[in-house]
């Protein structure tokens, strides 16, 4: 009886906090368990407090524009979605909630205090202006801090991992995330993704999927030239050492970059296949990492 009453009150939580249609687009574009499924939104929700800030969004009646508050949940919602999709599709085999919480719980707490800082440094600081745009609105700081960086804390999930797994300090695992970004201009192919409007479910679910192979590679090319980095100045020196070993690769990237910059009627193709290039040269460091690792060249 006791389990039967865990279960439905998880349930219970579970569509009042990711909506109806979580638990069905779950299954659909994972394949994953009814259980599996339960479990990833238990990490999730966790893993960034999701229960927690809603009720904060939820204190905000008649503070705040009703626009303003569905926007905020519609925000929480979206990143529960998007966690749970990274929980299933990066640890479905061994999916342990208590375990996964407390291996990446503190890793993401040390990376939501260093965001500002690496939001900061971008010439066009959009994060800021969100900020100051939601606590203009009644929003407290730290639910539009949250919310922010939405985007990017799906992508964040994956420095966290690198941090507890190759046991290195997440502000330099997000270092150098963040320059592999520069370099290659991955933010910006990401919100493309992102931004992409589908006209079907296929559709709907290719986005998804370009979004997860995205952070997948991005992940593994930051893990390749993690090897050896023990310091910030290290970080420069493996990425030169990279970009003087893979010319040929990263120059066709950044061609398709350019391309994609300067096209103005962009589909679904097109990502497919920038998505295939970039496995081209995230598979060509991985196999040059395990011959020679980039600080050592």
């Amino acid at each position: 009886m006791k389990r039967e009453i865990i279960a439905n009150q998880l349930v219970n939580e579970m569509v009042n906090l990711m909506g109806v249609p979580y638990f069905q687009r779950q299954i659909a574009s994972t394949g994953a368990s009814v259980s599996d499924v339960m479990r990833a939104f238990a990490v999730a929700r966790d893993l960034l407090r999701i229960d927690h800030f809603w009720r904060r969004v939820e204190s905000l009646d008649y503070l705040v524009p009703a626009e303003v508050q569905f926007e905020l949940f519609h925000a929480l919602m979206r990143m529960g979605r998007r966690a749970s999709r990274w929980v299933l599709r990066n640890r479905r085999s061994c999916l342990n909630p208590q375990q996964e919480v407390q291996t990446l719980r503190p890793k993401l707490v040390e990376l939501q205090l260093l965001l500002p800082t690496l939001f900061h440094r971008e010439e066009a600081n959009d994060w800021q202006e969100e900020v100051q745009r939601l606590i203009e609105l009644g929003v407290q700081e730290d639910v539009a801090m949250l919310v922010a960086s939405a985007n990017f804390l799906f992508f964040g999930f994956g420095i966290a991992d690198l941090a507890a797994t190759d046991r290195k300090p997440v502000g330099l695992v997000l270092e150098l995330y963040f320059k592999l970004g520069t370099e290659l201009d991955l933010d910006w192919f990401g919100e493309q993704i992102i931004h992409l409007e589908p006209d079907n479910r296929w559709q709907d679910f290719a986005r998804e999927s370009y979004v997860d192979d995205l952070e997948g590679q991005r992940r593994a090319l930051c893990g390749a030239l993690m090897v050896g980095v023990n310091g910030v100045r290290d970080i420069d020196g493996a990425i030169q050492a990279w970009k003087a070993t893979h010319p040929h690769l990263i120059a066709r990237w950044m061609d398709m970059m350019h391309e994609l910059h300067t096209t103005p009627g962009r589909d679904f193709a097109m990502f497919s296949v920038a998505l295939r290039e970039l496995l081209d040269l995230v598979q060509a460091t991985i196999n040059h990492r395990d011959t020679v690792p980039f600080c050592a060249i």
